[in-house]
């Protein structure tokens, strides 16, 4: 019986713990990483990801030119 005691008290504490873990770390803004919502708004940064995608073809990535 005690046994059984010290295994449901064991679950209970880890279901407690895991439902209170870290849910309000798991939205930070991550740094250096473009937000599609907002980027495009202007000529120029059309023309970066244009330059962008030249780039990446010139280096032989993305066509399988490994």
């Amino acid at each position: 019986m005690k046994t059984r005691n010290i295994i449901f008290s064991a679950v209970a504490g880890l279901l407690a713990l895991s439902v209170v873990s870290c849910s309000n770390k798991l939205d930070i803004p991550q740094h250096g990483v473009l937000d599609y919502n907002t980027f495009y708004k202007t000529d120029e940064q059309a023309l970066e990801a244009d330059a962008a995608l030249y780039l990446e073809i010139l280096n032989g990535g993305g066509l399988g030119w490994d």
